[in-house]
This record gives structure tokens, C-alpha cells and sequence, in this order.
């Protein structure tokens, strides 16, 4: 395989569906025979969908910062296609983020690229097993690497590119050999789920393995460039959301009252047990009941007072009446008002929790 320059980058999410982007953020290496460039770019993204209020507690864009912005449909029309089929791309926990990337491509009808990537969360569990957790924080501190504005796309777009080019200076480059992206989907085409595939076919970029000419590495001097399309302004500052987190809280006021979901959930596996409901995006619920199992926790189809948690999967049920999570949560509230400690959780908090 030809060498490449990296991309690394984040998305942000508008609801639970994970099949939009609200914001995205890119930071884009460029080898020359004789340079290494660095350019960091982002935008904000109008999803043309409503927004959830967990999520704007989490990254602050509301609706009004993105009425008028581009669709990701124009933004990847209008250069940003070209970049991610030409680069390696890298994200933390890129299961997530490359997952939404390409459901939300085909959700404009878009057929997703072939891509290969590199985790960075993978390589921070082999490269630095002594960390409490692999979240982008804890291993950009312990790496001195900058994260300005944790769930801004650019910043953690950064981060990411720089806990990977730290850990290629620190372990050389076979950290970052990447792995092709395939996008499995079910029969009736609703759960696409992003999967690891096979490594063999890519070689080790040894071209990578030295930080030497980037200077750009560490430095956020190039911040806020838009390449892409010059007609867009690109996302550079968190101050351009003033007054977002006003919005943020009181949106949670309201919605709190009748949202059973915990989405700040700390998750024990090991002897607890499970129940799974819904459809999820970043796996099968197989695949789910078997993390579970090998982390020495046990599955459960019905909920019972001996369950401790029912994990609600992001992509909702077809079986659901509108405005329930379905007889298993209702459930799950019954044994809570009955004193039961039984958690429901969502699978974005499911997930962190486990660092998957």
C-alpha cells in the first residue's frame, strides 16, 4: 500500500441516533518527499434534524449555531470526500466516530468511501496499560498533549493526532499501522455497524516514524484554517456559542422530568447483571453479550430484581410505542420505585465506561 498522510478526526453528534454530525473536526498531515505539513480544520454542521438535550449538555451546539450552516452532505461535496479517501484516518475510539461518518453518508444517499484507520484508543491500551482509562483526556494528559476544549471536534481532533504521533515517537510506527473499515449491516438495512477488519493486507508506514520536520506537531498555530472550501467559515472557537450552555441547562431542566435514561452512569461489569434493549450501533447485541460475559458479568433477557442494569441501545426499537423505551425499561422504573438500586443506562455511557 502506497504511504499516506494521516487524518485524524471527531465528530459530534446532534441526538442518540448517531446517523448525523453537528460539528466536525480534522486535523490533516501531508508528506512530502522532504516536509511533513500539518493543517487543522473544522465546521459546524446543520444536521437538519433536532437536537437532543444530552447532547447539547455534552458538546454546547444548539439548533440556532446551525441553522445557517452547511449540510454534511455540501461540506463532503466540496473537498472534504477527497481528503478522507486519500488519508489514513484516525480517531479515538473510531468504531464511533467512523460509524457515524458513514451512516450519515448514506443518509444523503452517499455510498461511504473505502477507508483504513487507526484507533487511538486501541493504541493507548497497548502503549500505556499503567493509565486508570484510555479516555482522550486522561491519555492526553499523561502525554502532555493539547486538549483545549474537550468535545469540540477540532480540539479533540488535535488531541488525537498528537497522542498518536507521540506514541510513534515513543514505540515507532508499527503503533500505526492501520486496518480497513467495513460497514456490516443487518437484512433489513437499519443497524449498520462499523467493524474491525483485517490487517493483513497493510504493511508498516515507517515514513511515520519520526516527528522530525512536523513542526506543527504540538502547536496550534494553523487552528481554524478552512482549505476545504473557502466559502464556509471554518469552527475555530468555542466563544462562537455564547450563551449555549443557558440553553443547555434549561433544556435539561425541562426534559429531566421524564427521562428515565442515565447517561452518566458508572458501569461495573464484573459479577453485576444485564439486560439489553433496542438496537445498538456499536455492535451486535451477540457481540454485547459476550464483551459482558468475558468481563465476568451475566446477561439477562427479562428484567428481574436480581438485574443491576438494563443498557438501552442508541438506535431504539421499531417495537417501541412512541414516547416508551419499551416494557423492559418501564420495568426497570416499576423496581425503582419499589427501592430497587437496577440502573437504566444508555449505550453511549455503556460503552465509555467499558473504554470500547
Amino acid at each position: 500500500m502506497e504511504s499516506q498522510g494521516f487524518l485524524a478526526f471527531d465528530v459530534e453528534t446532534p441526538d442518540v441516533s448517531n446517523a448525523r454530525i453537528c460539528q466536525i473536526g480534522c486535523v490533516e498531515q501531508t508528506v512530502a518527499p522532504a516536509s511533513v505539513s500539518v493543517q487543522t480544520y473544522g465546521f459546524l454542521v446543520n444536521p437538519e434534524c433536532d437536537f437532543y438535550w444530552r447532547n447539547i449538555q455534552v458538546h454546547g451546539i444548539t439548533a440556532d449555531d446551525v441553522a445557517q450552516e452547511p449540510t454534511f452532505a455540501q461540506i463532503w461535496g466540496n473537498g472534504l470526500a477527497e481528503r478522507f479517501r486519500s488519508h489514513i484516518l484516525v480517531a479515538h475510539n473510531a468504531r464511533f466516530d467512523m460509524t457515524v461518518l458513514s451512516k450519515t453518508l448514506e443518509s444523503y444517499g452517499i455510498e461511504p468511501p473505502q477507508m483504513s484507520f487507526v484507533d487511538t484508543l486501541q493504541v493507548a491500551r497497548r502503549c500505556y496499560p499503567q493509565l486508570p482509562n484510555h479516555k482522550l483526556d486522561t491519555v492526553s494528559n499523561y502525554l502532555g498533549v493539547s486538549l483545549e476544549h474537550h468535545h469540540d471536534a477540532s480540539s479533540d481532533a488535535f488531541a488525537c493526532y498528537g497522542i498518536l504521533m507521540e506514541s510513534i515517537r515513543r514505540f515507532g510506527a508499527d503503533v500505526a499501522r492501520p486496518r480497513p473499515f467495513v460497514l456490516s449491516s443487518s437484512s433489513s438495512g437499519k443497524n449498520r455497524r462499523g467493524s474491525y477488519g483485517s490487517r493483513s493486507s497493510f504493511g508498516s508506514h515507517g515514513s511515520y516514524g519520526s516527528r522530525g520536520s512536523d513542526s506543527a506537531y504540538g502547536s496550534r498555530s494553523s487552528y481554524g484554517s478552512d482549505s476545504v472550501n473557502g466559502s464556509y467559515n471554518a469552527y475555530g472557537s468555542r466563544s462562537a456559542r455564547s450563551g449555549s450552555a443557558s440553553l443547555a441547562s434549561l433544556t435539561q431542566t425541562s426534559a429531566e422530568e421524564f427521562d428515565p435514561i442515565n447517561y452518566d452512569a458508572e458501569v461495573t461489569v464484573e459479577s453485576h447483571v444485564f439486560v439489553l434493549t433496542g438496537d445498538f450501533s456499536h455492535m451486535d447485541k451477540n457481540a454485547i453479550k459476550q464483551l459482558i460475559q468475558d468481563r465476568g458479568g451475566e446477561v439477562k433477557n427479562t428484567v428481574s430484581g436480581k438485574v443491576d442494569y438494563v443498557v438501552r441501545g442508541s438506535l431504539g426499537s421499531t417495537r417501541w410505542n412512541h414516547g416508551s423505551y419499551g416494557t423492559k425499561v418501564e420495568k426497570a422504573l416499576e423496581l425503582q420505585k419499589k427501592g430497587s438500586s437496577i440502573q437504566v443506562v444508555d449505550e453511549k455511557a455503556f460503552f465509555t465506561a467499558l473504554e470500547c
